[in-house]
């Protein structure tokens, strides 16, 4: 019987001091101050990522419980200020308006209709639908039990008079309502016809199967595999195969990063991969 234990994440806030620009001009030392760490009264965040391990749910049958929850910062509302977008584990997914002056409003219940409790791990603002309004991508866990999500599409609807933008969940119609080991999505032109594709990196489970030579790389897994989608003007288009991407049970993702490495205009993809699988470039 595990013992009662809570893992508690929080979100500080810290605010650039004006004296740096001075400071970073004069080279001055290290040990100069660079930020003033705000109090949650002052910023009104009250968001935690509040875990409670139970016998049914926990690291030992769930290798990655302790890897979720996200943040992702975007002008939703076009008043010039970026807001800021949570997601969480067991608790809701939470946004807050920003209303200057490092104050913010949490205005979930009023953007959002009712959501579904998923497992949430990582989020991206994205105008997926070229309206210029940001648009909201989660990545939600599913196909492994206890976990039944899939991944959102919120598209953002535009504002009201207080300025509290409102979202219609979407993904199905995009074909973007995934179902996997999700981790974080990034949207990026793989295919320079100026619209965004989609890149989604996958986390695995450990099992007896995935140690082994690394032919397995090459074998495609349905949850674990890294997948990328081609923005056809429709539904996305899934080109995993074709562009060569690792799909497999090695799927242990932590992180990525794109960039035009060798500067032939074309985008270069960094995955960052957890224990005995390298990382993919």
């Amino acid at each position: 019987m595990l013992r009662p234990y809570t893992s508690i994440a929080s979100l500080s806030v810290y605010k650039l001091l004006p004296s740096v620009c001075l400071a970073l001009l004069a080279c001055s030392s290290a040990a100069e101050k660079r930020f003033e760490l705000l109090d949650p009264d002052q910023t009104r965040i009250g968001f935690v990522n509040e875990l409670n391990p139970t016998p049914q749910l926990n690291i030992f049958n769930y290798l990655y419980y302790y890897d979720g929850g996200g943040v992702a910062a975007g002008d939703l509302n076009r008043d010039g200020l970026p807001d800021l977008y949570f997601t969480s584990n067991e608790g809701r997914n939470r946004l807050y308006i920003n209303r200057g002056d490092f104050r913010f409003e949490d205005v979930t219940d009023r953007a959002f209709e009712t959501q579904p409790d998923f497992w949430s791990t990582g989020v991206v603002l994205v105008d997926i639908n070229g309206d210029s309004l940001l648009d909201i991508y989660v990545s939600n866990v599913g196909g492994y039990p206890p976990f039944a999500g899939h991944n959102q599409l919120f598209i953002n609807q535009g504002s009201d008079r207080q300025g509290i933008p409102r979202f219609e969940e979407r993904a199905a119609a995009y074909g973007l309502d995934l179902v996997g080991l999700s981790t974080q999505a990034v949207f990026f032109d793989c295919d320079l016809d100026g619209d965004l594709d989609l890149y989604m990196m996958n986390h695995s489970v450990h099992a007896f199967g995935t140690f082994t030579d690394t032919t397995l790389r090459r074998k495609h897994h349905p949850l674990a595999g890294d997948r990328l989608f081609r923005n056809t003007g429709g539904p996305f288009t899934e080109v995993t195969e074709a562009a060569g991407i690792y799909s497999s049970a090695l799927g242990y993702g932590l992180g990525i990063g794109i960039a035009d490495l060798n500067e032939d205009g074309h985008a270069v993809m960094y995955v960052g991969n957890d224990f005995h699988e390298d990382d993919s470039l």
